[in-house]
């Protein structure tokens, strides 16, 4: 399990490196779209999620 020091780093770094693939590749940012959006709702719309259970160990692995 990463530590808030860890967990903020690699945001970090995720954050970074799509900074750099947006300012040399903007062409790749596309807008959301109504239709889009009711797709991806269409898609996961019956994923029920507990956010009070606790996530398996084994996951983290």
């Amino acid at each position: 399990m990463l530590t808030n020091c860890e967990d903020e780093l690699v945001l970090n770094n995720f954050l970074s490196i799509l900074a750099k693939d947006i300012e040399n590749c903007p062409q790749n940012l596309v807008p959301m779209t109504v239709e889009k959006f009711i797709k991806i709702f269409s898609l996961v719309e019956d994923i029920k999620i507990d956010l009070e259970t606790p996530l398996d160990e084994e996951d983290d692995e």
